[in-house]
């Protein structure tokens, strides 16, 4: 999906499955807002229009990964009903490279 604003490609988003997850898990992939759009509610726009179109979709839970230093997006994920998760809780479908992700859930 993408937010734009005066004609003027401002932010993206998409929701990926992994191919062995549960047909009820979805991601928040690729999102992002150009920074000079920041903070200004189109952020919070975009995620709850890719939320709303996961659950039409049939889907019950929105994840979605993050670096552990990226605190500001920690903060917005966590303003916006995702609770981090311990690895212990994290879906058996989670890959990652090193050990600097952090995984976010929302029920939709």
């Amino acid at each position: 999906f993408l937010a734009i604003d005066a004609g003027l490609t401002i932010g993206v988003t998409g929701l990926h499955q992994l191919w062995d997850a549960p047909n009820t898990e979805v991601w928040l992939g690729w999102f992002g807002i150009i920074q000079r759009y920041r903070r200004k509610g189109f952020a919070s726009a975009l995620l709850e229009l890719t939320a709303t179109r996961a659950k039409a979709a049939g889907y019950f839970t929105l994840y979605v990964c993050v670096d552990v230093n990226a605190t500001p997006a920690k903060d917005f994920y966590h303003a916006r009903g995702f609770r981090q998760l311990a690895a212990s809780e994290w879906p058996s479908t989670v890959r990652v490279y090193d050990n600097t992700d952090l995984v976010f859930s929302r029920p939709l």
